[in-house]
């Protein structure tokens, strides 16, 4: 459970894990507060090293938002190709 609370999705889920497998309540608050605690700290620490440089960081920030969005478009559009070809075995792109 401590590591479940620095994983994005995970996080919001990870009550479900320690339920199914009957993990003690007193286990679960103390590894969910260790690692809620950790990762609040950290992200605001961050946030103050970070602010000292946000001129500097802003237009690094924005180049790799674009890269990664056009890489998510690209993958989408080559899973769907590759998913749209498969659907039609006998036909092919004549």
């Amino acid at each position: 459970m401590f590591v479940c609370r620095f994983l994005p999705v995970i996080r919001g889920i990870s009550a479900l894990p320690a339920g199914v497998s009957r993990m003690q309540k007193r286990y679960f608050l103390i590894y969910t507060l260790l690692g809620s605690a950790m990762f609040c700290f950290g992200l605001s620490w961050l946030g103050s090293t970070f602010a000292h440089h946000i001129d500097s960081i802003t237009p690094l920030i924005h180049r790799s938002t674009t890269i990664v969005i056009v890489l998510i478009v690209l993958a989408v559009a080559g899973f769907v190709a590759f998913r749209f070809s498969r659907s039609r075995p006998g036909q092919g792109l004549a």
